[in-house]
């Protein structure tokens, strides 16, 4: 057949550019060094194991890899936004890097630039994307100021004008520059929160005694080692604006937080577990102490453990509670964005203020981060998880009970959660992250922690005990070297 015949058709979608920074010159250095290609090797094979760890679970289709970079597209499917599954992918494949930088030593200081461009890709007969002017503009836009270009997300003015109306990043994108690509001039985008504005709460206590009335059984356990006092205070804050509130309130942080905290007023009992006195603060310890007190308390039905340094939108408790009503046998977990920078304490209360005001227009993308593939059936696809991450997990307190205590052999950051909640799932519950509106957490990004060293430890202590999950974590331990 003749290139003149092909039908060439066209197809609407976000283009995602992954870029590495400076690659030519730090190339050179990686080949240079004490290894030569091989460590080049090493570096470009990571690049895409992240890659195709990132997009695993998404609609992205990889166009073309190139070693320094990539080319991405999420094509526009009926009722769905391809800006926030790309805008999804960048923000995680940022975070992922960021950890392999710490578990692998010749990545550190390779930065990416991430550009996203939205509009028609043209496409052959057979399904195979051709590269056309959105790939083309995506892969050429350059920030003029380096702090918003390295290890940030940076959008045009079209995918900014196609994220929906409901969607949480339409609220944190704001213009921070402008390129030239062509003959045309590219209005560029980043996330900045500190550009956000929401109505600040100033009632409080007007605000406590109006939900007070809505208290349920359940006993948040908020563990918060190593968290600091600006972001402990705004998840307590997002606690207390839940539609729903718990009876009871753990929380296991530092005394410094501890002294802070009693001067806030609160519309449900707290009580703290000191990091001084513990006598072991890693995350299954912790969660241990956690637990053991909560399931000592009477009239408790609920547990709902939540991570120090993760926001809860205003319904999340409400949502969780009537799902637990009407499925007595499922653990529920839900979906958590990710920011593309360590926040500061002011943006941090900025986004705390905006998960107090906002309740349904939070709609998440349907993305499970660290969590696991679907279990597979004959007849299809159920929609129960092997595991899901322990961030939020509303577990009933009679499965907790039954489960047992958290294995305590994970030492730092990983896999503990997998174990939990893989053993709950063994026991025939349910494990689900419904995709709900409103029912949405964000992470309250931070520095990666050098406990996140121990995460090739961990994993190889998770295969270990269950070497089926080898299979379902395939590309993650691919990425590490199991």
């Amino acid at each position: 057949m003749s290139i003149s015949n092909i039908e060439v058709m066209p197809i609407c979608g976000t283009a995602v550019s992954l870029d590495i920074c400076d690659s030519t010159n730090k190339f050179e250095k990686i080949s240079e060094s004490s290894g030569g290609s091989f460590n080049l090797y090493r570096v470009v094979d990571k690049v895409q194991k992240v890659i195709l760890y990132a997009l695993s679970g998404t609609a992205g289709h990889l166009v073309r890899f190139t070693g320094d970079g990539a080319l991405i597209f999420f094509e526009e499917p009926i009722g769905i936004s391809s800006t926030e599954l790309a805008i999804e992918f960048g923000i995680n494949f940022l975070d992922i890097w960021s950890k392999c930088c710490v578990w692998f030593q010749e990545l550190k200081g390779i930065k990416f630039r991430v550009c996203l461009d939205q509009g028609d890709v043209m496409t052959n007969p057979d399904g195979g994307l051709w590269s056309g002017l959105t790939l083309n503009c995506a892969s050429k836009m350059q920030h003029p100021i380096k702090k918003w270009e390295e290890n940030r997300i940076i959008i045009s003015e079209r995918v900014k004008n196609e994220i929906p109306e409901n969607s949480i990043y339409r609220a944190l994108f704001f213009e921070t520059g402008t390129c030239k690509v062509g003959s045309n001039q590219i209005i560029l985008n980043n996330l900045d929160v500190s550009r956000c504005a929401v109505a600040s709460f100033d009632k409080r206590s007007e605000l406590s005694k109006k939900v007070s009335e809505e208290k349920k059984p359940i006993c948040m356990c908020v563990s918060g080692i190593g968290t600091d006092y600006a972001r402990m205070k705004v998840v307590l804050q997002s606690i207390e604006s839940q539609s729903y509130i718990p009876e009871y309130v753990i929380v296991a942080t530092s005394m410094n937080n501890i002294n802070l905290l009693k001067k806030e007023l609160f519309p449900f009992e707290i009580e703290f577990l000191c990091e001084a006195q513990l006598k072991d603060i890693n995350r299954a310890a912790v969660r241990n102490e956690l637990m053991k007190k909560a399931c000592a308390l009477k009239n408790i039905k609920a547990i709902c453990f939540c991570d120090g340094d993760t926001l809860i939108s205003k319904n999340c408790l409400k949502i969780a509670y009537r799902l637990y009503e009407a499925n007595l046998d499922c653990v529920f977990s839900m979906p958590r964005i990710e920011m593309d920078s360590e926040l500061s304490g002011s943006e941090v209360e900025i986004l705390g203020e905006l998960f107090r005001k906002e309740a349904e227009f939070l709609k998440p993308v349907k993305y499970t981060y660290w969590s696991g593939q679907k279990e597979k059936e004959k007849k299809g696809v159920s929609n129960r998880l092997m595991f899901l991450g322990s961030y939020f997990l509303f577990v009933p307190v009679e499965i907790c009970r039954n489960i047992g205590t958290w294995d305590e052999n994970f030492v730092g950051w990983g896999e503990e959660d997998i174990d939990f909640t893989y053993r709950i799932y063994q026991q025939g519950h349910r494990l689900l992250m419904p995709n709900i509106d409103g029912f949405l957490g964000v992470h309250l990004k931070h520095g990666v922690g050098s406990d996140s060293e121990d995460f090739v430890k961990n994993a190889q202590y998770l295969l270990s005990k269950y070497p089926e999950l080898k299979e379902e974590r395939e590309l993650l331990y691919e990425l590490i070297g199991l």
